[in-house]
């Protein structure tokens, strides 16, 4: 288990919940608990649309667009742009999950995107990749949101990245 988010009342907690499939290969999926009464209920698989056989969904982070709450995660789910890209989804009152969206081609890349973070005061979306132009395998990177979409990535540069991986 690692990559522990929250919502922003602290009642829901997600977590990714990874399965070696052999030395240097894991799969992910995404898990829920619940706060009730100050005691978190035992982890859940969150279904479809956020997890989907035979994909990773890892990574999870949450904020917040146009006042709703929105949950971030890195996959490689089907129509993405190449290896783990950065997804959200929309969290209705219940708990439920939106379809996925994928954040677009300015973020993602033939390679990877993950860590997704984002700062709903700012509208930034950071996260680190292996493609956009860096100091040196992963780097840090921020894309602003524009209420619709997501913006050309801009470099953290240095000293938040280096030449090791930044994530």
């Amino acid at each position: 288990n690692a990559n522990t988010c929250f919502t922003s009342d602290y009642k829901r907690m997600i977590v990714s919940r990874c399965k070696a499939k052999n030395s240097s290969e894991f799969t992910c999926e995404l898990y829920y608990s619940d706060n009730s009464a100050g005691k978190w209920s035992n982890l859940t698989l969150l279904p479809s649309p956020i997890n989907l056989k035979g994909y990773n969904t890892t990574q999870p982070c949450f904020g917040e667009i146009n006042n709703k709450e929105v949950l971030f995660f890195a996959s490689n789910r089907t129509g993405g742009s190449g290896n783990l890209d950065i997804w959200y989804s929309f969290m209705n009152n219940d708990g439920t999950f939106e379809a996925p969206i994928n954040t677009g081609t300015l973020v993602n890349t033939p390679d990877d995107e993950i860590t997704p973070w984002y700062i709903k005061e700012r509208k930034l979306l950071f996260f680190s990749s292996t493609y956009h132009k860096g100091l040196g395998g992963f780097d840090i990177f921020k894309s602003k949101f524009n209420d619709t979409t997501f913006l050309e990535p801009e470099n953290a540069g240095y000293p938040i990245n280096s030449s090791y991986n930044d994530i």
